[in-house]
């Protein structure tokens, strides 16, 4: 039984419409979900991963306390984690040049002064194929911004995957390097990841998805044998992959204990988008509450996407 098949199975069980017909208090539907969790434990012939599956469900479920999930994550554990790595930056008279070409957003953000400087980008970069620095520069340039990030995915590809190479041939005997090849992974990985973003792929439909899906099992693979696993920085993409893999229980404990390192927003986000995969009713209700209470404009804005999907020319009378 692979872990997806066993993912959908639990929830089959735990997710019948008698189920959330009887309105069952909190406290007791906690009860019955957990008995349900530890009968499945018990099972012979569990994967080691589907094992991990459920024991992360479990231990989760068990911590939980109906009406009393917090707004921020468990901040007191900040002490005790590592202090949070930062990429190194490169430098050459080249990488210099791109930023001549930016403005300035903010302290850690620059965006193209037009388009058509992606252009004179492109040039540098077939000139000084070999330059590092200058394509760290770039790809940082494409990559910092999500939405600039949904344009650019073919390109943050191509240069993440350049800057992969030339990084490797130093990363043994240069720590900064190393570091900046960890970052040059993740990077790759979350280009390849956002291929499958409903919005994306619909102005840019995967024409290959066994082909995407490979890609990206083995770039986050060379991610983790290059940077380790649990690792702060690269937290987000371990989620995701977990949860592109039906692992919602192990991605949604990896949250949990990594939440200090993530922003607010994410963290409401995506406690409750793994808490409705995992069709927990009564925490998702909570945490979805939580989450509209604190960020009424983007759930606003989740609505009105769903709406025009719903209402594309497909689904028009």
């Amino acid at each position: 039984m692979n872990t997806l098949l066993l993912s959908f199975f639990i929830l089959f069980i735990w997710a019948t419409p008698s189920s959330f017909a009887r309105q069952d208090p909190p406290s007791d539907w906690k009860k019955d979900t957990l008995q349900a969790i530890l009968a499945q434990l018990e099972h012979d012939g569990l994967t080691d991963v589907q094992r991990q599956e459920l024991a992360s469900q479990r231990s989760w479920l068990k911590k939980w306390k109906p009406g009393t999930m917090q707004v921020d994550p468990a901040r007191h554990q900040a002490d005790s984690l590592p202090i949070l790595k930062k990429e190194p930056v490169l430098e050459s008279a080249q990488s210099k040049l791109i930023q001549d070409l930016t403005v300035v957003v903010d302290a850690t953000h620059m965006q193209l002064a037009n388009r058509s400087t992606l252009h004179q980008i492109d040039a540098l970069i077939k000139e000084h194929s070999d330059d590092a620095a200058l394509f760290q520069t770039a790809l940082k340039l494409l990559d910092e911004q999500p939405e600039i990030r949904k344009q650019h995915l073919g390109r943050i590809d191509a240069l993440s995957s350049r800057l992969i190479q030339l990084l490797r041939t130093k990363s043994g005997e240069d720590p900064q390097a190393h570091l900046a090849l960890e970052f040059a992974l993740y990077r790759r990985v979350r280009a390849l990841a956002y291929r499958e973003l409903p919005d994306v792929s619909r102005s840019n439909p995967i024409k290959d998805p066994e082909g995407l899906d490979r890609q990206m099992k083995e770039a986050f693979s060379d991610l983790i044998k290059t940077a380790g696993d649990d690792r702060a920085e690269f937290v987000l993409i371990e989620i995701r992959m977990q949860r592109r893999s039906g692992n919602f229980g192990i991605a949604l404990e990896k949250l949990e204990s990594n939440g200090h390192t993530i922003s607010r927003k994410w963290y409401l986000k995506k406690r409750r988008d793994l808490l409705e995969l995992l069709k927990w009713n009564p925490p998702y209700k909570e945490a979805a509450s939580l989450y509209a209470d604190e960020f009424p404009d983007a759930v606003k804005k989740e609505r009105q996407r769903k709406q025009q999907v719903e209402s594309g020319p497909e689904n028009r009378n």
